[in-house]
């Protein structure tokens, strides 16, 4: 089925850290995990643009660097927005 992925709401980098809505309750390595391989903790593969993101880009950087990236993410000041998807027509 076609999904319009701009109808989907985004989130804003301060959505990401928050432990509801976001990756907040994730690990360093947990997001390793996803930038390394375009899976979540349970295994899950992303879809869409983050997993271009994986499998184009972020697989082939260096161990050291994705585990900067992943703390970097994780420090940031977690924001509390209702999440909302929309109805599927």
């Amino acid at each position: 089925d076609h999904r319009d992925l701009h109808s989907f709401p985004t989130r804003r980098s301060s959505d990401l850290p928050h432990p509801d809505t976001g990756i907040g309750s994730w690990s360093v390595p947990d997001l390793v995990l996803l930038l390394k391989s375009g899976l979540t903790p349970d295994f899950d593969s992303v879809g869409a643009s983050m997993g271009e993101v994986a499998e184009e880009s972020t697989s082939r950087l260096l161990d050291q660097d994705l585990e900067a990236i992943a703390q970097y993410l994780l420090s940031l000041p977690p924001i509390d927005n209702k999440i909302t998807i929309p109805a599927r027509e």
